[in-house]
């Protein structure tokens, strides 16, 4: 397969297989460190799909590489993708997340009491 697929997300591919490279992993490194099967990785090199925002958190652990670079990337060629503040909030509040389980949840706390003015907002424009 090659990188030469069309379309926005040859971006990501080429970063993805050059950033493996780097890394000195094999594609098969790569699918296991990221949870993922080896084909899903010859996918995503080669721009015939692209990782959900939930595994790309694993995929910039395995290359080591911040998560805000590797959202931007994969976010060109994906409007769905979050956005890096968003995942950087997901991975602090998530089950991989290296605050302890009484910080991580004072953190969804204070998050909740955030945003829920725009809940309710949203509700509201929701039901009119």
């Amino acid at each position: 397969m090659s990188d030469s697929a069309g379309g926005s997300g040859n971006t990501w591919a080429q970063y993805l297989k050059s950033a493996r490279r780097a890394k000195g992993l094999t594609i098969d490194d790569l699918a296991t460190l990221a949870g993922v099967s080896r084909m899903t990785i010859i996918r995503w090199e080669a721009g015939v799909s692209e990782p959900k925002p939930t595994t790309l958190r694993a995929v910039a652990r395995a290359l080591g590489l911040p998560l805000g670079d590797v959202l931007t990337l994969a976010g060109g060629a994906d409007e769905g993708a979050l956005d890096p503040l968003a995942a950087e909030v997901i991975s602090l509040i998530g089950p991989d997340s290296l605050l302890a389980d009484r910080e991580r949840a004072l953190l969804r706390e204070m998050i909740s009491r955030l945003i829920e003015p725009y809940r309710h907002s949203a509700r509201r424009r929701g039901r009119g």
